[in-house]
């Protein structure tokens, strides 16, 4: 698989999604980081609940949200609930994403 390029500096960046599930987090690296966000299952459904991404790591927060939700489509069937307020907001900029949001989520 191609890596993919840093829209700002052009450096290859890792878009694999790990999901450590006795961690309840997917993982991604990005340069010298792990990111990462925090979840768990419910009734079904799968709760965002917090992003870790560096503060100065905007376009790397992006990345990971994006990718994350992409794992979860094409792996998981489960529905979001994006309890993370930047995953809410990635969704509300994004909303192509909605359509794997659980019923009845309003953002």
């Amino acid at each position: 698989m191609d890596e993919a390029k840093d829209p700002l500096n052009h450096q290859p960046v890792s878009d694999v999604i790990t999901d450590h599930k006795e961690l309840r987090h997917f993982e991604m690296r990005h340069r010298d980081h792990l990111l990462y966000i925090e979840y768990e299952v419910r009734e079904g459904k799968l709760f965002l609940t917090q992003t870790h991404v560096p503060s100065d790591k905007e376009e790397a927060q992006t990345l990971l949200i994006e990718n994350v939700l992409k794992h979860v489509e094409n792996t998981s069937g489960l529905k979001v609930v994006p309890w993370s307020k930047a995953v809410a907001n990635h969704i509300r900029k994004n909303p192509e994403w909605k359509r794997i949001l659980s019923t009845g989520i309003r953002l």
